[in-house]
């Protein structure tokens, strides 16, 4: 049968067939570069067969060649090779790598039927034993993890779902606390934050800051550690991108995500040097204020850093959960949440930092931007702007360096401008740490 013969007969047998209510479509996608099938049966936005027409002869050889990355490729359920006589059917979910030979009136029912219940319950009961068995490999290091799927296996397999392309997601990552796939991460990394913590910076930015009662937020893109903004994507694609060559998209989505950079270390020698002005500026300490929880959108959490093996053994956990849940159910398994927790990832050599971070996603078109050159680096970089008594931290402390300008008398000039400012409760101290020419 000719090419164009077998795309008519798929147009007469699918023309009054419906999916999920959507009116089904046969397209011809456009021919590129790249491999692309000959037709894509598709209805609504959902995708649902890539055929591929054949000569008879070559029929059974060409799909011996079928290859699993396909589904993913283009997003379908279903491959098919055919000649227009016989039908080679492939299915992500029943048969991923063995094809199935039928006609096409066949075709068209197995086409056209939704996923069973049976099915949808397998997937699910598949991908919670996948994570157990993840966790029980890694017993030692991860045993809250393997507990908390035990104690939630029912609250699992009620938010896991599959999106219409065919990805695996838990629901309410975004919005519930409570939700598995938050408990997950929270678990994962285990870097609740407790006590005080400490912020260096330049004096003049922390005169700003008291004198307009507003604290800042920098950009991802200004940091120390330019690698930053796509660490977790070069780390889990074993890529080396760099930031500035990424799509427009993304670099418009990392300027919209902002931080706050802070560390467990106080009146410390370092930190004084790569950003207290060379103990010429000042030092904040903040701590958390008890609606830190309410504050939508607002993550605050420790960084976790790659051992020395330059691994991250969490991301290693998800990486072989994601593999495992590809190569033995044909689906590709999304963490939500990961858009959220991946800034809470460094390398190795940024470790003795100790740092403790602030994270900030506003809503798309939700918040102004100010745009700034981030010091010391000299990186144009956006920055937003909080009042201080909406701000989910309170300042509880400021620590002038050692070698700050007119230090004994700029001690009582804040005091006097923070009563102004109704701030008293603010201490002002000078550092103890005095080791500099």
């Amino acid at each position: 049968m000719l090419h164009k013969e077998v795309i008519q007969s798929l147009h007469e047998l699918f023309s009054s067939k419906t999916y999920h209510a959507d009116k089904i479509e046969i397209t011809l996608p456009k021919q590129t570069g790249g491999y692309s099938p000959d037709v894509i049966i598709k209805a609504g936005n959902t995708n649902i067969a890539a055929i591929e027409i054949k000569t008879s002869n070559a029929l059974k050889r060409e799909a011996r060649r079928f290859n699993n990355d396909y589904y993913f490729q283009f997003k379908v359920r279903f491959f098919v090779y055919t000649d227009g006589q016989e039908f080679i059917i492939y299915d992500r979910f029943q048969n991923t790598k063995t094809g199935k030979q039928v006609d096409l009136k066949h075709l068209s029912d197995i086409i056209t039927e939704s996923l069973s219940t049976d099915t949808i319950d397998k997937i699910k009961k598949d991908v919670i034993d996948i994570f157990l068995d993840e966790a029980t490999k890694k017993q030692d290091s991860l045993p809250q993890i393997k507990q908390l799927i035990i104690n939630n296996k029912n609250k699992m397999y009620d938010e896991l779902k599959i999106s219409s392309d065919y990805k695996l997601y838990f629901e309410g990552g975004k919005t519930d606390l409570n939700s598995f796939e938050n408990q997950f991460f929270i678990n994962l990394l285990d870097n609740k934050v407790t006590g005080k913590f400490y912020r260096y910076c330049s004096f003049e930015r922390i005169f700003e800051d008291l004198n307009n009662k507003t604290i800042a937020m920098l950009g991802l893109p200004g940091m120390n550690d330019t690698t930053e903004p796509n660490y977790i994507d070069n780390y889990l694609n074993d890529t080396n991108d760099h930031f500035w060559v990424l799509p427009h998209q993304t670099i418009e989505a990392i300027n919209r995500r902002f931080i706050l950079s802070c560390t467990t270390l106080k009146d410390n020698l370092l930190q004084w040097r790569l950003y207290g002005d060379n103990a010429r500026g000042a030092c904040i300490e903040f701590k958390v204020k008890s609606n830190l929880k309410e504050k939508e959108r607002f993550y605050l959490g420790k960084i976790k850093y790659a051992n020395n093996s330059d691994e991250h053994y969490e991301l290693v956990f998800l990486k072989r959960i994601i593999d495992k849940v590809k190569r033995r159910l044909g689906l590709e398994l999304r963490f939500v949440l990961l858009y959220v927790w991946r800034h809470f990832f460094k390398p190795k050599e940024y470790e003795h930092e100790k740092e403790v971070r602030l994270l900030y996603l506003p809503k798309h078109g939700t918040v102004k931007r100010k745009w700034i050159l981030a010091e010391p680096y000299t990186i144009v970089n956006p920055m937003v702007l909080f009042n201080i008594d909406e701000f989910p931290l309170e300042i509880t402390e400021i620590i002038l360096g050692h070698k700050s300008t007119e230090r004994e008398l700029n001690k009582v000039q804040l005091k006097q401008m923070l009563n102004d400012k109704g701030l008293s409760g603010i201490a002002i101290n000078e550092s103890t740490t005095r080791v500099y020419r």
